[in-house]
């Protein structure tokens, strides 16, 4: 074994120089060697020699790993391979990766933190290949070590020789022309990041203190591979301190810099934000505040739809005014003009069509009454237009991918919000992708403020998976936008990862109201995974976002269905209900169901086992309204294992009890509890429902 790191930085306004970092095991000596050097094993009595290389055996069902810890750097990425040869290897379960390789995340004190990188690996015997891990994501704060993992994920043996892990060259350079103000920027991207990718942005933040706190600079942003930029505002003389760094899946190791400015241009460029008391009708007497950075050196020019308006108040930074007539409920646009700055902002004066709060349990209240939303993705047909499928199973929310794809007009997206309202149905409304991309608060805000009075209307749908595609600072700065414009109308993110990492966590905290998950066990893990992972969203919450579940209706194999026999569909009948039930057992307050769009596959057509559940499924769910809109009843129950339950209150005080068996085997279950009784076989996935 080799081991050598050598760090070389050069700092030209933050040029810098990627680490040469690189770790070598060729496993060719004995295996007390192994151990001796401090790598360790799963299962240590299946790990031998043989002709010069290490073989890894796995059985007894259990998966074989050799585990390695190697320190790391926050904020750098790193790559690795292992050449592996399959002697014949077996999947447990569709989730099975084979012969592999692993990067595991620790934190200090080595407990397990997610996000790193688990490639698959071949099966079959067969020769000697490679297996790499091209680059993971830049080191998170909280992560000190990478668990490296060499082995089995299945049932048998591989051989395995020279891992090597390596520091990715993730280097960047930026030059600052302070002889303008706005100061100008030219940076380049790290070589990975050369190709298109829209999630990857470049930040560069400027403050007075040599810290940079981020919380307290100016902040600007850029999406691309490279390039010139202008600082979007101009900068009051003196002394200047820049942080810059790309973010991706992750956060690079940030450059520093500083450069001084000279004085104000002639021309001024502001930095203007609005504050409005959006989202409420006052006819007349209100107060709308503008601020300006830097100061003030001329008057601005304040117009509200074209028209002068009061003076209340000016300061330097500051200027605060009022309408000079009455104003009806709807829609008004601000104008601001100083120095070379023309900026518009939305002003939302009216009110939400409904009151919206949340009880102490979480549970939506609509007007005084609370709402336990049975929602689909989409009608079977995949046009927006089209009901008949969402009203044959009797969902009460929709929604359409089309808002988030494309920009729609304010006409077209109320148009849609009518048709659905008169059909009793509420909306979970997305935000078209590009705004999201582009951090355009102002085309968000308007886009909210648009449909804001539509009866409709349920919840904004800020972003679908949001951790894979866009950064949080993103997220939250435009989470943070529709809060402005339209604060009486509930948040909404759906996250398909889960745990406590801050990466993931700071796309909650504080930027929605409404928390969603999308476990879609089927077949890659046990359907009992949706009561663990919707738990542990709860957990995630920390009690302040109500928690929905997305429910799969879907088969991984996508257009592969088209040619399946429908018994052979995924989620094998019986698993729908069972996996909405185990949601209900842990406590969340919405459920949500996912099938995929008609080019993959037609939900009717090709998986009518499937559609056949979800309608049923969904009537079931309408039945217990009463029910599942009323309070959690906690029992004290003694159940087999893979034996779940849930139980409610209505308002009149009766009780629904739901048994859900999360097995692929028939299970007996007695239940005694005071005013009810009963033994049942619980059939496979089976739930059984019962009113006392």
């Amino acid at each position: 074994m080799r081991r050598e790191a050598c760090l070389i930085f050069a700092l030209s306004l933050g040029l810098l120089c990627a680490a040469d970092f690189r770790f070598e095991e060729s496993f060719s000596g004995d295996v007390p060697g192994l151990w001796d050097r401090g790598w360790r094993a799963l299962n240590k009595s299946l790990v031998s020699q043989i002709d010069g290389v290490v073989q890894v055996k796995a059985e007894s069902g259990e998966r074989n790993f050799l585990l390695y810890d190697i320190e790391v750097e926050p904020g750098e990425v790193y790559g690795g391979s292992v050449r592996v040869k399959s002697l014949g290897v077996v999947a447990r379960n569709n989730g099975d990766r084979g012969v592999t390789l692993f990067f595991g995340f620790l934190s200090e004190k080595k407990d397990w933190i997610n996000g790193g990188e688990f490639p698959k690996g071949p099966f079959a015997a067969g020769d000697w290949q490679d297996v790499e891990i091209g680059m993971t994501i830049p080191i998170p704060e909280e992560v000190k070590y990478i668990q490296v993992w060499i082995g089995v994920e299945g049932q048998g043996t591989a051989q395995f020789k020279d891992f090597e892990m390596h520091k990715v060259d993730m280097s960047s350079h930026i030059e600052v022309d302070a002889s303008v103000n706005p100061p100008r920027f030219k940076y380049t991207a790290p070589v990975e990041y050369k190709t298109k990718n829209e999630r990857n942005r470049f930040f560069i933040t400027l403050g007075r203190d040599r810290e940079v706190d981020e919380s307290k600079a100016f902040v600007t942003s850029v999406q691309g591979a490279g390039g010139e930029m202008v600082f979007p505002h101009s900068l009051e003389p003196g002394k200047w301190y820049m942080k810059a760094f790309w973010m991706g899946k992750g956060k690079l190791k940030p450059i520093f810099g500083e450069f001084d400015i000279a004085q104000l241009p002639e021309n001024v460029t502001y930095l203007v934000k609005q504050d409005f008391p959006n989202g409420k009708h006052i006819r007349q007497g209100q107060t709308l505040k503008v601020t300006f950075y830097p100061a003030l050196r001329s008057d601005p020019k304040i117009t509200l739809d074209g028209k002068d308006v009061k003076i209340l108040k000016r300061t330097e930074d500051m200027v605060e005014f009022t309408p000079t007539d009455p104003l009806d409920e709807g829609l008004r646009h601000v104008q601001v003009k100083v120095g070379s700055t023309d900026k518009t902002f939305v002003y939302v004066n009216k009110n939400p069509a409904h009151r919206f709060e949340f009880r102490d349990d979480k549970m939506l209240v609509i007007d005084g009454k609370p709402f336990f939303p049975i929602g689909t993705y989409r009608d079977p047909s995949d046009n927006k237009m089209v009901f008949d499928g969402i009203l044959e199973a009797g969902f009460n929310t929709t929604h359409s991918y089309d808002f988030e794809h494309k920009v729609h007009s304010g006409e077209a997206m109320r148009s849609y919000l009518q048709e659905c309202e008169k059909r009793n149905l509420k909306v979970f409304l997305g935000i078209p992708r590009s705004y999201l991309l582009a951090e355009d608060g102002d085309s968000v805000m308007a886009h909210c403020a648009e449909v804001y009075s539509e009866p409709a209307l349920l919840t904004y749908y800020l972003a679908d998976e949001p951790e894979i595609w866009l950064n949080y600072r993103s997220f939250r700065i435009l989470a943070d936008a529709v809060k402005s414009a339209t604060p009486g109308v509930p948040r909404t993110v759906l996250l398909c990862r889960f745990g406590f990492e801050p990466g993931l966590t700071a796309y909650l905290d504080g930027h929605s109201e409404i928390h969603w998950h999308d476990p879609y066990p089927v077949p890659r893990s046990p359907v009992s995974s949706v009561k663990t992972r919707m738990e542990t969203s709860r957990e995630m919450s920390g009690g302040k976002q109500a928690v929905w579940c997305v429910v799969q209706a879907f088969d991984w194999d996508q257009q592969a269905v088209r040619d399946k026999r429908p018994e052979d569909v995924e989620p094998k009948a019986g698993k729908i209900r069972c996996m909405a039930h185990l949601a209900l057992s842990a406590k969340v307050t919405g459920l949500i169901f996912y099938w995929l769009p008609k080019d993959r596959y037609d939900m009717k057509i090709h998986s009518p086992i499937q559609w056949a559940e979800v309608c049923s499924t969904v009537k079931e769910l309408n039945g217990l309204l009463e029910y599942l809109t009323g309070r959690h009843v906690e029992l004290d129950l003694e159940l087999p294992e893979g034996i779940y339950h849930w139980c409610k209150r209505s308002d009149d005080g009766k009780h629904a009890l739901g048994l859900v068996n999360s097995l692929d085997k028939p299970v007996e279950v007695k239940v005694d509890i005071p005013g009810f009784a009963k033994t049942i076989v619980l059939p496979p996935y089976g739930v059984d429902i019962n009113r006392f």
